[in-house]
């Protein structure tokens, strides 16, 4: 479903503003936890690739290290 909006349900309904700057800032905090997590467990870089499934490239830096 083509509605000309860049960001939409499923349905192609609009998505409110506030919705997606509060979602935002829910993601980004729940971020911050994760990272503070890991940093004060001492994960390595590969370890937390592992954990999440991700490729250790994909992270920024993307060379492992």
């Amino acid at each position: 479903m083509d509605s000309g909006r860049v960001f939409t349900r499923e349905d192609g309904a609009r998505l409110r503003p506030q919705w997606i700057s509060t979602r935002f800032e829910e993601l980004i905090k729940k971020y911050g936890l994760v990272q503070d997590k890991h940093s004060v467990e001492g994960w390595s870089i590969d370890r937390i690739a592992r954990h999440h499934r991700i490729s250790v490239r994909t992270r920024p830096g993307g060379d492992g290290r």
